[in-house]
């Protein structure tokens, strides 16, 4: 199984607590329908430097920017992390039909598509979003990912 990735760009000193910390975990598959959710794989820990992720970061940093500008560049910055945080996810082979320009000939439907080969996600993949950014950056992967599930973390205070 391959390792679950943290993707990080932040020197750990954030003043305005912006969180773009994205964690992923996938579970192994069983032979069986269903999966094992007890096995997860070691996580390793990856700190992105691209120069366009430490902009949007800047812009969002920023006591200027305005809080749907700072939702529109987190729903930017969650792509790129999400692209990075999946690069791990295990596919498998599917069969697929393409469809193809029909030729005038052809009176058929059958001869108007090809069978090829495509991937298909093997892993189950789950959100936990915490807090702050965290929620903002669900719906995104949820874009990345829409067959994800959502899970969430409850605390409370024991009075």
């Amino acid at each position: 199984m391959a390792p679950s990735p943290v993707i990080e760009n932040l020197d750990g000193n954030d003043p305005t607590g912006v969180e773009t910390t994205t964690t992923t975990t996938t579970t192994k598959s069983s032979s069986s329908s269903s999966s094992s959710l007890s096995s997860f794989g070691p996580l390793v820990f990856v700190k992105s430097q691209h120069p366009i992720l430490s902009h949007k970061i800047t812009v969002m940093r920023s006591s200027s920017t305005l809080p749907s500008g700072f939702r529109a560049v987190l729903k930017e910055v969650t792509y790129h992390l999400g692209y990075e945080a999946t690069s791990f996810l295990q596919t498998r082979p599917v069969a697929v039909s393409v469809p193809i320009k029909p030729s005038s000939s052809s009176s058929s439907s059958d001869a108007n598509v090809v069978e090829t080969m495509g991937e298909k996600l093997a892993d189950r993949v789950t959100l936990v979003p915490i807090m702050r950014s965290g929620l903002g950056m669900a719906d995104a992967m949820l874009e990345l990912l829409p067959m994800a599930g959502v899970h969430h973390i409850g605390m409370h205070k024991r009075s």
